[in-house]
């Protein structure tokens, strides 16, 4: 694989292919009238010389031992403003209104870092919600009353915040598969209930796609991956998709999907540049090639066109499934300029 020099991170580059393809209108569109983009961000990654989400770091070889592709600058550390403050006007310069931040509880990693990450977000006039990734026991369970403790810590403590997403006046919080999967139906309605009760504040839940749980307890839905959807249904006529075949699968899955969001309060597609998780010794790994940002350009079209209120894209920075568009010595800043050039127009549409 080419190595991409920093000098070069700020071209412009069309594709060919999906570039030039055309998008036919869909036969349907609602939306809210406010359109966002919004990236799905971790700040799980620490100090590379001894935290575990950077594993075998090679700076001399430019190797990551579970992550394919290596950031342009090296591995980071999350916990630093510099940090924040790099990737945060990164992704203001290339259209993304905002981030879904990667949650794992009350005085996680994670949760130590969001206040500042709240508050380089609101100088650069980003918005920020949470992604809600996983219920704790409680007394030795997973129970709604744990659920109501998080959400109830989430709202009291960082939805005041001047840049927390809104819908209205409601503020907005993301809940993961996982998450929902760990309770049943009647159980999340207990804990809805139990979080308007405690806390005063009808919070705006859109959350992630799961077949045993009744989404219409919800006011949105959506999809973090879509990689499954992409091996099992896209059937190209040759081992090297054309962007035309990529244009015209990601017309029809979004439809789809845009059909099972009716009855929402608004809708959203997620876009992704590829998926590698093959270096991280899970069973099944995925594997969805980038083809030269062929993928993730078809994908923005196809999406696009449909008018959603919301373009998600996996992701800002999951380097161990290879989602990332944040600039890497691989692709350099392909994704983020290719992020600019249809966010812009979608944005302003």
């Amino acid at each position: 694989m080419t190595l991409v020099p920093a000098c070069r991170l700020r071209r412009r580059l069309l594709l060919a292919g999906a570039a030039c393809a055309s998008v036919s209108p869909p036969a349907f569109a609602f939306t809210t009238g406010r359109h966002e983009v919004l990236a799905f961000y971790y700040t799980w990654y620490g100090d590379p010389r001894q935290h575990p989400d950077w594993r075998g770091v090679d700076t001399a070889r430019h190797k990551i031992a579970n992550a394919p592709d290596y950031p342009v600058d090296g591995p980071y550390d999350s916990h630093s403003p510099q940090e924040i403050w790099r990737q945060l006007t990164e992704m203001k310069n290339a259209g993304i209104t905002g981030i879904i931040y990667s949650w794992w509880g009350i005085g996680s990693y994670e949760d130590k870092i969001l206040p500042s990450v709240l508050r380089i977000a609101t100088q650069l006039g980003l918005s920020v919600t949470l992604y809600y990734e996983n219920i704790f026991l409680l007394n030795g369970t997973i129970q709604p009353e744990s659920v109501v403790k998080d959400i109830g810590y989430i709202v009291n403590k960082y939805t005041g915040a001047q840049s927390w997403l809104k819908v209205g006046n409601r503020p907005v919080i993301f809940i993961y598969t996982r998450t929902l999967n760990q309770m049943p139906t009647d159980g999340w309605h207990t804990a809805l209930e139990g979080i308007r009760a405690s806390t005063g504040t009808h919070v705006f839940f859109n959350a992630a796609a799961a077949d045993d749980i009744d989404l219409h307890l919800f006011d949105a839905i959506h999809r973090y991956a879509i990689v499954g959807d992409l091996l099992n249904g896209f059937k190209p006529n040759s081992s090297a998709p054309t962007g035309a075949e990529m244009l015209a699968w990601g017309t029809q899955f979004y439809g789809k999907l845009m059909e099972r969001q009716q009855g929402f309060a608004l809708t959203s597609l997620t876009v992704f540049p590829g998926y590698n998780d093959t270096l991280l010794g899970r069973p099944k790994p995925h594997l969805a090639p980038r083809d030269n940002g062929r993928l993730y350009t078809s994908l923005w079209q196809a999406a696009a066109a449909y008018k959603p209120d919301w373009i998600l894209i996996t992701s800002w920075n999951e380097w161990h499934e290879g989602t990332e568009i944040e600039p890497s010595l691989q692709y350099g800043s392909l994704f983020l300029d290719e992020t600019r050039h249809y966010a812009l127009p979608f944005l302003a549409s």
